[in-house]
């Protein structure tokens, strides 16, 4: 099985986490606009204000990722989801198959006019 996760916040992370656990021999790629690894964002003003850096704020190290053989690609956009070809469609025109999605991507906050 091939799961295919968009987004790599807390929601995306935890899936991949809980899919391994459940899932051994499942393929799991997440996939995140981000450049970085999922971080705790409440302590970006500390690397902003250069007393930390990302690799302090990460929530997990890449090799967390790697010895889970949770494939993580990062700067990677999905822009569309393709439901009867099964496959997510990425910004750079990529194609990748899925036999499970799951969309994580979080949310935009909207103030109503």
């Amino acid at each position: 099985m091939n799961v295919v996760i968009v987004g790599n916040g807390v929601a995306g992370v935890t899936a991949a986490r809980v899919i391994r656990e459940r899932t051994p021999d499942a393929g799991i790629s997440v996939y995140t606009r981000e450049p970085y690894h999922y971080y705790y964002r409440p302590r970006l003003p500390e690397v902003l204000a250069g007393s930390l850096e990302i690799p302090d704020i990460l929530a997990n190290p890449p090799e967390w990722y790697e010895s889970r053989r949770i494939e993580v690609h990062l700067s990677r956009a999905v822009s569309s989801v393709d439901t009867a070809a099964r496959r997510v469609v990425l910004d750079d025109g990529a194609a990748v198959p899925y036999d499970r999605l799951l969309i994580a991507s979080g949310s935009d906050p909207f103030v109503p006019p």
